[in-house]
């Protein structure tokens, strides 16, 4: 590597969560703006597409912001670590800023302010209550992201960050459950969403892996990941079938 190509690493590991809360609050500008113009002659349908938007982009950024630790304990020498590492905390922050803008979104065009709650049915309230408290621990996630919250909460910092995880799972069941793009799981977004999902799981169920066969190597590392791997699949199955109405689960949509 030459004197540039350190110069510049040097520069995006300084800067790169600057770089990314930049970029998000450009994004979310020119969704507004394109989502604006868009539909400018059907007004009616502003707030539902800046609602889904701000939904989707949410959920990119989440699995953004999950992917690298996965990602680099299984590929350990692949290139610009320092770069993505350094980034998460930025990508996390920009996850609740954008699951923000989306819970808004859905308040006020959607359901006209939180008096429209009373004339939703169960299972949108029960979508509703997903999302909220993921929208709680993202809240929290990004209140203790900052350098001064990791020097003063130690060792129990990694412990709050892991309920991520949780988030995102309740994230999945309220994109599931209610989201529009997710009514049809045959159509683009869905499976793009559910290849991105099972890659993130293999990688997951890697890096336990390794731990375990590193503690009880009485298993080979191939046992381990597929016994892992396995465990998490069946884990998502139980959601789908547990944590979702029948009427998700059977195939019919609530949009």
């Amino acid at each position: 590597m030459d004197q540039t190509d350190i110069a510049t690493t040097r520069f995006f590991v300084k800067n790169i969560r600057k770089i990314v809360w930049a970029a998000s609050a450009a994004i979310a500008l020119l969704v507004f703006f394109f989502v604006e113009i868009a539909f400018k002659q059907t007004p009616g349908l502003i707030g539902v597409r800046l609602t889904e938007a701000y939904a989707l982009i949410a959920l990119v950024f989440l699995y953004i912001s999950l992917l690298p630790s996965p990602f680099y304990a299984v590929f350990p020498d692949f290139p610009y670590k320092a770069i993505v590492i350094k980034s998460r905390r930025a990508t996390g922050t920009s996850t609740f800023f954008f699951a923000l803008l989306h819970a808004f979104a859905a308040l006020q065009f959607e359901l006209g302010g939180f008096s429209g709650l009373k004339f939703l049915n169960n299972e949108y309230l029960l979508g509703i209550s997903y999302s909220f408290a993921a929208l709680v621990i993202l809240a929290v996630l990004t209140v203790t992201s900052f350098d001064f919250a990791v020097s003063a909460l130690g060792k129990k910092w990694k412990w709050i960050h892991r309920l991520v995880y949780l988030a995102a799972i309740l994230v999945v069941i309220h994109a599931f459950l209610l989201g529009s793009q997710f009514a049809n799981i045959s159509e683009a977004i869905p499976q793009v969403f559910l290849i991105a999902l099972l890659f993130l799981l293999l990688l997951e169920s890697t890096r336990a892996a390794k731990f375990l066969h590193k503690k009880y190597r009485r298993f080979s590392l191939l046992s381990w990941n597929i016994a892992v791997f396995v465990l998490f699949v069946f884990g998502l199955f139980l959601i789908y079938k547990f944590f979702l109405p029948a009427s998700v689960t059977g195939g019919a949509h609530t949009h």
